[in-house]
């Protein structure tokens, strides 16, 4: 599931690109090398381009814990200043060019095989990501680290009683044998980077560049196809018998509240150079009213840029 961007992206370029510029891909997480490993590989020049989460490499690029909290979209980021902030810092961290971002819409939710009545998690073994392990730690959780390439087992031996993960992909790893609910308020963002070793992108000429940074922004357009994505997987999960659990609204707020909390703290002390800056932003974009998704996007937005998905969503969401 989350290649599948990734894969349209490089087979767009090298079309475009034939002759100027093409992408070698090797394929994709542990089959081509330890998923956490990826930013490494990146900022040694060992790949030139990655398609990864920045939860995944977080000891090089603590930042990284920021992107998540973001109430602002990948284009809304673009002329914010929020972007060109993040490519300076990501220069400097990681020798690396941010070049895009998909999964920008894609939210995090915990799945469980037992009900829960209220915003405390004592006693659960919940898979978690460095991406959202705080947030597990504060709701009393026990937060156990595993790459997703482990999490059926996981489940299957009663390692974990659940885990944290977006709306998507459950059913592609048959997760949704183990999960009898889902905690219904969802929180973060997985947003997949694109990023490309500084050095190599140094030696690009500018037409090569032009053509990636096309492309990159391109890859972004692709965050309102996950808008319709999400609405049709929340439906088949009601389908398939996972049941939701929603809880008061004072416990809402307590939810999400700690859910904030948490990722912010974390990002204040694992980036204490950047983290405040960040912060400012990333943040103070106020309550939703009316729009859609992590970042509420108004309907309007979503026609000027996507008029498809636009059409579809209205749709779903009418029934």
């Amino acid at each position: 599931m989350f290649n599948t961007e990734f894969e349209r992206f490089v087979k767009k370029l090298n079309k475009e690109g034939a002759g100027k510029l093409k992408i070698n891909l090797l394929g994709h997480g542990a089959a081509v090398m330890h998923p956490f490993e990826m930013g490494k590989a990146v900022r040694d020049g060992v790949v030139d381009i990655c398609s990864c989460p920045s939860s995944f490499y977080t000891k090089l690029f603590p930042e990284g814990y920021a992107l998540k909290q973001s109430q602002y979209s990948i284009h809304e980021m673009r002329e914010n200043g929020a972007f060109d902030y993040i490519e300076k810092v990501t220069n400097e961290k990681l020798n690396a060019h941010w070049l895009g971002r998909s999964h920008d819409e894609d939210v995090f939710q915990i799945y469980l095989a037992k009900k829960v009545d209220k915003p405390d998690l004592s006693g659960i073994k919940v898979r978690t990501a460095p991406l959202h392990r705080a947030f597990a730690t504060a709701l009393g959780a026990t937060p156990v680290l595993l790459p997703p390439g482990q999490i059926y087992t996981a489940l299957e031996r009663g390692t974990v009683d659940g885990f944290i993960w977006t709306i998507r992909g459950i059913f592609d790893f048959s997760w949704h044998k183990f999960a009898k609910y889902r905690i219904e308020y969802p929180f973060y963002t997985a947003h997949t980077e694109i990023i490309i070793n500084l050095d190599k992108w140094n030696t690009l000429d500018q037409a090569q560049k032009d053509l990636l940074e096309k492309n990159g922004r391109w890859i972004d357009n692709l965050n309102y196809e996950t808008m319709v994505e999400n609405e049709l997987e929340r439906k088949r999960q009601n389908e398939a018998g996972i049941k939701a659990i929603k809880f008061s609204d004072a416990d809402i707020k307590k939810y999400l509240g700690m859910a904030s909390d948490a990722g912010w703290d974390e990002v204040l002390k694992r980036a204490p150079k950047h983290g405040a800056k960040l912060k400012a932003l990333l943040s103070g974009k106020g309550a939703c009213d009316g729009g859609i998704g992590p970042h509420c996007i108004s309907m309007e937005e979503i026609e000027k840029r996507a008029p498809e998905q636009a059409a579809q969503l209205k749709k779903l969401r009418a029934n």
